[in-house]
């Protein structure tokens, strides 16, 4: 497989170099590219691209010809090696979109691959996904909204929720301390209407949205999303928080 590189509307930042690579090296000419260390206050220097490190992850910034200055687009990439003497970097999740509630940062990558994992192990087909972030309630919980290409039953609640836990503490160390410590509570399913993902791309068509620009809605993190996503419900069971276990103590 050859990869087509990595882009985004603010630019073209990095090509492959080889076949089956899930990295890419950048591109320096293409933008200016500056590099935040994903530890660092928020008052500190940039890096260039001769002062990264392999091996460790950063938030990327640009600087385009179109007018965007030091343009933070959250996106975390990892330094994987070096491509003669330009670094090699594979994207790794997107920082405003990681659900961290609790400090267990879990990424988008973990979050579709434990819905994956989940509706594959229980034979359950989806048209859509979405996660919020509930801190509403102590402690707080993730919440998986759903719609299902046929119907889940509420007698079926209670299994997914319990194979997506199993399978977000598989994903995610954190997110496996935190709830055997129970500072993160048991996740919650919702089942949205059929053809709820259609209706929130259109309500963006009618806006003006080109399509082509409209990504899934991985985490709810919008009042508007919110709104929208919460009243397209169609089966929510009553929540309880159930620790997966007290084995462990912070």
């Amino acid at each position: 497989m050859h990869n087509m590189g990595y882009a985004a509307a603010e630019g073209f930042f990095a090509m492959p170099v080889e076949m089956n690579a899930s990295d890419y090296a950048l591109l320096p000419r293409s933008v200016l590219f500056e590099f935040l260390p994903l530890d660092a206050p928020e008052d500190s220097r940039p890096l260039l691209l001769n002062e990264l490190e392999q091996g460790k992850e950063y938030e990327m910034i640009v600087t385009n010809c179109s007018g965007l200055y030091r343009y933070r687009i959250f996106d975390v990439v990892k330094v994987t090696g070096m491509h003669l003497n330009t670094p090699r970097i594979e994207f790794v999740y997107r920082r405003n979109l990681a659900m961290n509630i609790a400090n267990e940062k879990t990424t988008t990558q973990m979050l579709d691959w434990a819905v994956d994992e989940t509706m594959h192990t229980l034979g359950i087909k989806i048209e859509g996904h979405s996660f919020f972030g509930d801190t509403n309630t102590v402690p707080a919980h993730y919440t998986l909204l759903v719609e299902p290409v046929g119907e889940i039953t509420e007698e079926q609640i209670p299994v997914i929720t319990e194979t997506l836990d199993n399978n977000l503490a598989a994903a995610n160390e954190k997110y496996d301390k935190y709830r055997r410590w129970n500072t993160l509570g048991t996740p919650e399913i919702i089942v949205l209407k059929h053809g709820a993902y259609q209706a929130y791309k259109e309500t963006l068509r009618q806006r003006g949205v080109v399509l082509n620009q409209i990504k899934p809605v991985a985490v709810i993190n919008t009042k508007e999303r919110e709104d929208f996503f919460f009243s397209q419900v169609e089966k929510r069971l009553p929540y309880e928080n159930i620790p997966l276990g007290d084995d462990e103590t912070p």
